[in-house]
Protein backbone atom coordinates (compact mmCIF):
# COMPACT_ATOMS: atom_id res chain seq x y z
CA UNK A 1 0.00 0.00 0.00
CA UNK A 2 2.69 2.68 0.98
CA UNK A 3 4.77 1.96 -2.10
CA UNK A 4 1.37 2.70 -4.34
CA UNK A 5 0.14 5.65 -2.34
CA UNK A 6 3.88 6.90 -2.72
CA UNK A 7 3.54 6.93 -6.59
CA UNK A 8 0.44 7.72 -6.44
CA UNK A 9 1.22 11.34 -5.29
CA UNK A 10 4.43 11.53 -7.11
CA UNK A 11 5.07 14.07 -10.01
CA UNK A 12 8.14 12.50 -10.99
CA UNK A 13 9.25 9.21 -9.96
CA UNK A 14 12.83 7.86 -10.49
CA UNK A 15 14.04 4.42 -11.42
CA UNK A 16 16.71 4.02 -9.61
CA UNK A 17 20.09 1.27 -10.46
CA UNK A 18 18.05 1.07 -14.06
CA UNK A 19 21.21 -0.15 -15.02
CA UNK A 20 20.86 -3.72 -13.61
CA UNK A 21 17.42 -3.92 -15.41
CA UNK A 22 16.44 -5.12 -18.59
CA UNK A 23 15.01 -3.49 -21.38
CA UNK A 24 11.98 -5.49 -20.83
CA UNK A 25 11.94 -5.35 -16.96
CA UNK A 26 12.34 -1.39 -17.04
CA UNK A 27 9.41 -1.57 -19.61
CA UNK A 28 7.04 -3.30 -17.08
CA UNK A 29 7.71 -1.26 -14.31
CA UNK A 30 7.15 2.22 -16.56
CA UNK A 31 3.91 0.90 -17.45
CA UNK A 32 3.06 -0.25 -13.87
CA UNK A 33 4.27 3.19 -12.73
CA UNK A 34 2.24 5.06 -15.35
CA UNK A 35 -0.86 2.30 -14.22
CA UNK A 36 -0.95 4.31 -10.88
CA UNK A 37 -0.10 7.62 -12.29
CA UNK A 38 0.00 8.22 -15.44
CA UNK A 39 1.46 11.47 -14.97
CA UNK A 40 4.10 11.08 -13.33
CA UNK A 41 7.36 12.16 -15.06
CA UNK A 42 9.86 9.12 -14.88
CA UNK A 43 12.98 9.62 -14.91
CA UNK A 44 15.75 6.59 -14.83
CA UNK A 45 19.12 6.77 -13.23
CA UNK A 46 22.01 4.78 -11.51
CA UNK A 47 23.05 6.32 -7.99
CA UNK A 48 20.87 8.56 -7.83
CA UNK A 49 22.13 10.54 -10.55
CA UNK A 50 19.68 12.79 -11.71
CA UNK A 51 19.31 17.03 -12.10
CA UNK A 52 18.14 18.46 -9.23
CA UNK A 53 15.73 21.06 -11.86
CA UNK A 54 13.97 17.61 -12.62
CA UNK A 55 12.77 16.56 -9.50
CA UNK A 56 12.53 20.03 -7.31
CA UNK A 57 10.92 23.26 -8.43
CA UNK A 58 9.22 21.65 -11.36
CA UNK A 59 5.79 23.24 -11.19
CA UNK A 60 4.37 19.47 -11.57
CA UNK A 61 2.58 19.23 -8.58
CA UNK A 62 -1.28 19.42 -8.78
CA UNK A 63 -3.48 19.82 -5.41
CA UNK A 64 -6.32 19.52 -7.10
CA UNK A 65 -5.58 16.33 -8.87
CA UNK A 66 -4.05 14.79 -5.58
CA UNK A 67 -7.82 15.41 -4.19
CA UNK A 68 -9.01 13.12 -7.13
CA UNK A 69 -7.21 9.81 -6.09
CA UNK A 70 -8.03 6.94 -5.09
CA UNK A 71 -6.44 6.56 -2.08
CA UNK A 72 -6.20 10.02 -0.89
CA UNK A 73 -10.31 9.96 -0.95
CA UNK A 74 -10.13 6.74 0.99
CA UNK A 75 -7.35 8.33 3.28
CA UNK A 76 -9.88 11.94 3.81
CA UNK A 77 -13.13 9.08 4.31
CA UNK A 78 -11.00 7.18 6.82
CA UNK A 79 -11.29 4.04 4.43
CA UNK A 80 -7.69 3.39 4.20
CA UNK A 81 -6.98 3.25 7.83
CA UNK A 82 -9.88 0.44 8.22
CA UNK A 83 -8.60 -1.31 6.00
CA UNK A 84 -5.11 -1.41 7.01
CA UNK A 85 -6.09 -2.49 9.89
CA UNK A 86 -8.32 -5.35 8.85
CA UNK A 87 -5.08 -6.45 7.23
CA UNK A 88 -3.04 -5.88 10.22
CA UNK A 89 -5.39 -8.02 11.93
CA UNK A 90 -6.08 -11.05 9.71
CA UNK A 91 -8.99 -9.63 7.50
CA UNK A 92 -11.16 -8.35 10.91
CA UNK A 93 -11.26 -5.43 12.59
CA UNK A 94 -9.85 -4.51 16.08
CA UNK A 95 -13.42 -4.92 18.19
CA UNK A 96 -13.06 -1.93 21.08
CA UNK A 97 -14.82 -3.38 23.51
CA UNK A 98 -13.53 -6.30 25.12
CA UNK A 99 -15.27 -9.39 27.05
Amino acid sequence: ELLVAQVEFSDVVLINKASLLSEDEIGRVRTLIKAINSQANIIQTDYSKVDMKEVIGTGRFNFEKLLQSPTWLEIINGEHEAHRTRADNGGDLEDDHHD
